[in-house]
């Protein structure tokens, strides 16, 4: 075991992905510039308001994806106390002991790792926008934590291998042991908050 596993973010996908905002963003500008003169009449004030929403959309797009590709402890941490999750905005530590199943699932051309948990409702916190996700995630996959596998350095199958193998290693820990690391999750979690 040579902990922690450190999955990073695929850093070439995220800048094309933001280039392709950026140029999503821009195309609006010269609208916005000229008017919406070619247009007619009635449809020219909607055709400004879409281009500025558009504009302003895709912009924020951009710079939020720039903003994720250059931060260095993004992606996946997986040691000895469970996986850490730090996809874009989502921040989440899953303890060993709090997992139940580890499964695979590919939804609309999406790899997902899917993490059955002991009480999913503890991992349906954030915002309002980021519960609406958690529980819609419950109610269609039966757990609230899914981890795309697509923008990880890793091919998922090696992810989902890992994963595995290294919960099945905690499950096979004697009692003691697996109340010991609970124990210094609880002391790290205190000292850190």
């Amino acid at each position: 075991m040579d902990y922690p596993y450190k999955i990073p973010l695929r850093k070439t996908r995220l800048y094309l992905l933001a280039v392709v905002a950026l140029f999503m963003s821009v195309m609006g500008i010269p609208i916005l510039l000229k008017g919406a003169s070619t247009f007619h009449e009635p449809y020219q004030l909607y055709v400004m308001a879409l281009m500025a929403i558009n504009t302003l959309f895709f912009g924020g797009c951009t710079v939020n994806i720039f903003q994720q590709a250059r931060k260095k402890d993004q992606g996946l941490i997986i040691d000895s106390y469970g996986v850490e999750i730090k996809l874009h905005t989502v921040h989440r530590m899953i303890a060993w002991e709090e997992i139940t199943d580890i499964r695979s699932l590919k939804y609309a051309d999406a790899h997902f790792i899917l993490v059955d948990v002991v009480d999913p409702e503890k991992y349906m916190t954030g915002g309002s926008l980021f519960r609406r996700a958690w529980k819609r995630n419950l109610k269609k996959f039966g757990t609230p934590i899914a981890i795309p596998t697509g923008n990880l350095d890793k091919k998922h199958e090696e992810i989902l291998e890992l994963l595995t193998r290294e919960f099945e290693q905690y499950r096979a820990l004697p009692e003691d042991l697996r109340l010991e690391l609970k124990e210094r999750i609880v002391e790290n979690n205190f000292r850190t908050a």
